[in-house]
This record gives structure tokens, C-alpha cells and sequence, in this order.
């Protein structure tokens, strides 16, 4: 009995036309699954690589497919790649913003960075939904570009191993030069499609201007910086042997009062830590800062306690650690503390409740290797 190719793919093609919903759900999760399974560090060049590699087949297929529409192909193996094109564009906007959302979730918490975050988990998750609007032009141009900004905002701070105002406008100025090629070469392609331009533009526009709304008013999640670890202590320093020494309070091991909310017991004059472990790119340094916050309840406001600066290098996999305390302004009741970094954008945010007692508190000792 001989294989027909032909039948077979024929036969293929009309049972993903079919089952368009199902099969499109399916090529998100795919696409999901592979970056949770693949993406590491964000200044990992394999991971750059794989993201790099579906920001290439988003264009590569958004070209097929809009060249399909116009004139067709001869060549039959790009013929059928046309005939799947909305999903495998689904598959790699998929891909690409789960990635994101992994990257710039460790960034920074929902409540930091809510309003970029809430486009992206927008996106992520909506991608099933409105998969019927990406086939057209104007929208898949648009996503692409919200998607080649997202990957530039990071990357583009890796290579110069810093992060600044004048990197991110040089990051917005980039993303801009790259997506009007991207649009000039459409043109010339496709000649019908200049009938979105207006759309194009106008979308483009909104982009460029509301990312930069959000990065220079700390909406933005400060990538490539993420917390690996925050904790508030006892004592959190150096050693006389350089190494990083940490004391908390004992706990019984059955008390797992430390998974619903931080307290920690004082007596007064004695010093409070926070001690942070922050991932930064390999050559990366910049400074990040510690702002102390206590809340009063009579006037119902958190009220700002003191600061401090801290430089920081890159290229721990676990993070640069790092410390702070406080010690005079220090008084019972509720606290919290946001680490940001140096533009001013919160990296975490940490509550804890002080609650003074007269004895001594029992201690645990930890020496970090």
C-alpha cells in the first residue's frame, strides 16, 4: 500500500481548519511549554537565542502569510507553510510572550509594574482568544512591534552592561529604526498593504510613547534585574572570612507562619536587616537602593523612614547579595521595604511586621558559601 503524501496532507490541512480553536490553544500551550522548559537567565545567549529565533519566524511567517493573500505562491512547499501561517504566527507570538511574562514577572512584583505587566499577561493570554485578529496586517505589524521593543529593553542594556535613561531613549530609537524597515520592506512587498499605514503609525506611536510613560514613571519592570532572594533579619553582613552571615529567628519546624506574612521580634535599639539577593547580567553594574517605609495608622499613610545605595555587579546565577539596616527610626507596627534600581524603578517590594519584646530572641545562625 503506498503512502499518499498529498491526500495526507490534504487531509491534515482540513482538520486543523476544522478544529481552528483547538488546534490554535494547542500551539500557544506548545509555545509555552518550550520557554518554561528552556529559558534559564535572561543574559544567557542561548535563551536570547531562542527568543531572538521566534521574533525571526513571527516576521518570517507574518510575510508568508500576507504575500499568500496577495499573489499566492508557486513554490509548493511555501504554499503550505501559507496554509498554516495563522497558527504558526500564533505558535511564535505564543512563545514570545510567555517568555516575557518569565522574564519580566522576575523583574518586578504585579503591584510595582502592573499596568506593562497587564499588557503582557494581556497578550499571553489572549492570544487564543483574539487569534482571529492577527490576520490582520495592521495588528500583526503592531504586536510585532510591541514584541521587538519588549526584547530591545533588556537586551540592549546586556550589551552595554548598564542601564540608564540615555540607554533606554537609545532603546526606543533602535526599536523605532527596526520596525519602519520592517514596514518599508512590507511595502515593497505587498503594495496594498500602505492602505494601514495610517493605522500602523498611529499604533506605533502609542507604543513608543506609553512604554516610555512607563519606564520613566518606574512603571516599567527594571529588567535584566530580578530578586532571587529577600529576607528581613537579624544580622545580615560580611564576616571576618568575607562570607555573607545571616541570623534569624528560631522556628519550630512545623511553623509555617513565614508562608502568609514576615514578623519579626526586636528590642529596642537593636538593628533590623534586609538582606537581598539580586541577579544581574554577567558585566553588568549598576547601583540599587534600599528605601525604608513605615506605616502610621493615625494618619493612614506609609511614611518614608530613610535610604541606602548600594553598587552592585553581575553575573551570579543566584545574585549579587547584598544588605541594609535600620536602627534609630526603628518602632513597632507594620514596615516595608522596596529595593529599586538606580532610575528609580522598584525591583521588589518586602512587608514585615516589627513587634518589640524585652527578652532576647532565640537565633539561627547561616553562613552563605
Amino acid at each position: 500500500m503506498s503512502f499518499d503524501f498529498k491526500l495526507k496532507y490534504n487531509n491534515i490541512k482540513k482538520y486543523f481548519l476544522k478544529n481552528a480553536g483547538r488546534m490554535s490553544i494547542l500551539f500557544f500551550l506548545f509555545g509555552f511549554i518550550i520557554d518554561n522548559l528552556t529559558l534559564t537567565r535572561i543574559d544567557s545567549w542561548v535563551d536570547n537565542l531562542i527568543l531572538l529565533s521566534w521574533l525571526i519566524s513571527s516576521f518570517i511567517f507574518i510575510l508568508i502569510n500576507n504575500i499568500g493573500d496577495y499573489r499566492g505562491f508557486n513554490n509548493n512547499i511555501l504554499y503550505k507553510i501559507y496554509n498554516f501561517a495563522p497558527f504558526l504566527i500564533q505558535l511564535s507570538f505564543g512563545a514570545l510572550f510567555s517568555g516575557y511574562v518569565i522574564f519580566y514577572s522576575r523583574a518586578s512584583s504585579f503591584s510595582d509594574s502592573w499596568p506593562f505587566l497587564v499588557i503582557l499577561y494581556f497578550l499571553f493570554i489572549g492570544n487564543e482568544k483574539f487569534r482571529s485578529h492577527y490576520e490582520k496586517f495592521h495588528i500583526q505589524i503592531t504586536i510585532l512591534y510591541f514584541a521587538i521593543f519588549s526584547f530591545l529593553i533588556f537586551y540592549i542594556p546586556i550589551l552595554f552592561g548598564k542601564m540608564n535613561n540615555y540607554i533606554f531613549i537609545l532603546t526606543s530609537l533602535i526599536s523605532l529604526l527596526f520596525i519602519l524597515f520592517i514596514i518599508k520592506l512590507f511595502f515593497k512587498l505587498i503594495p496594498n498593504l500602505k492602505k494601514f499605514r495610517f493605522k500602523i503609525f498611529k499604533n506605533i506611536i502609542i507604543i513608543l510613547v506609553s512604554i516610555n510613560i512607563f519606564y520613566f514613571n518606574q512603571l516599567l519592570p527594571p529588567v535584566p534585574l530580578s530578586v532571587k532572594k529577600v529576607e528581613v533579619l537579624h544580622y545580615a553582613d560580611r564576616n571576618e572570612d568575607g562570607k555573607y552571615e545571616l541570623a534569624r529567628e528560631g522556628r519550630e519546624w512545623y511553623d509555617i507562619s513565614d508562608w502568609f506574612y514576615n514578623k519579626i521580634h526586636w528590642k529596642k535599639g537593636e538593628r533590623i536587616y534586609v538582606y537581598a539577593a539580586i541577579f544581574a547580567p554577567t558585566g553588568f553594574k549598576t547601583k540599587i537602593k534600599y528605601a525604608w517605609y513605615w506605616y502610621d495608622d493615625k494618619k493612614k499613610e506609609w511614611i518614608f523612614k530613610g535610604s541606602y545605595e548600594q553598587k552592585i555587579i553581575g553575573g551570579r546565577g543566584n545574585g549579587f547579595r547584598s544588605g541594609a539596616y535600620m536602627q534609630k527610626a526603628v518602632k513597632e507596627g507594620d514596615w516595608k521595604l522596596k529595593l529599586m534600581s538606580n532610575e528609580g524603578a522598584v525591583i521588589d517590594t518586602l512587608k514585615f511586621e516589627v513587634v518589640e519584646v524585652k527578652n532576647n530572641i532565640p537565633l539561627e545562625i547561616e553562613i552563605l558559601k
